[in-house]
């Protein structure tokens, strides 16, 4: 089986894109408006709808040699913020296709995506659970474990510093896994640190909390 890092399917599968929607902090968007363009493009030999859209069904009418762009759905916005889907059905049989798969969010956060897909009669490679597409200027792939340290995952607080019983200052580093968290406070540890925050606090006269800042320190 090839393995060319496209995710390939029967010619009569019922397709489920999926596409999660995430803001700046990593959490998931609810009750968004994504949608979704789906390319046909063929590099073997020309057809007459090459690089047309699909429009939807029926099949009778459904490619477009415009771009039509269509809902997502949100999928479980208590279990699952965030992730929204489309099912994408064609029939054709014994031919092997390429699709160039668009999606956009015009809301907030906005953004842009793109994915790739390989219809065939020939090879059967399933994704039990796609690989999610993220939109937004967050990446998450590099920073899943720094969000979650920030939701006090494998984060370690420390250097602590009051006056008059308040904090005023603190560090706060983050680590890839629990092994690596030290055991004594006050140290330099490198070993799995993703990040390392100098917060800081000031207070009015009355001693309520008048700022607060998280300030990236590394990397």
């Amino acid at each position: 089986m090839p393995n060319d890092g496209y995710s390939r399917w029967p010619s009569d599968a019922k397709i489920p894109l999926m596409l999660s929607l995430v803001d700046e902090s990593g959490l998931g968007v609810v009750g968004a408006f994504p949608e979704v363009s789906i390319r046909r493009f063929r590099e073997t030999r020309g057809d007459s709808l090459d690089n047309h859209f699909w429009a939807g069904l029926p099949l009778s009418s459904a490619f477009s040699a415009t771009p039509i762009w269509l809902p997502l759905v949100e999928v479980d916005s208590v279990n699952s913020p965030g992730l929204y889907s489309y099912l994408f059905e064609q029939g054709l049989i014994g031919l092997e296709w390429i699709y160039h798969i668009y999606y956009r969010n015009l809301g907030t956060p906005a953004g842009f995506a793109t994915e790739t897909h390989i219809i065939t009669n020939e090879v059967y490679v399933p994704k039990t659970q796609p690989d999610p597409v993220v939109i937004g200027p967050q990446s998450v792939m590099g920073q899943l474990e720094l969000v979650k340290g920030l939701l006090h995952h494998n984060a370690l607080l420390d250097e602590q510093q009051y006056e008059d019983g308040r904090l005023m200052s603190a560090r706060l580093r983050v680590f890839d896994h629990p092994s690596n968290i030290p055991a004594v406070e006050g140290g330099n540890e490198t070993a799995g640190l993703l990040a390392e925050f100098l917060i800081e606090s000031t207070y009015d006269e009355s001693g309520m909390n008048k700022r607060f800042t998280l300030k990236r320190l590394f990397p």
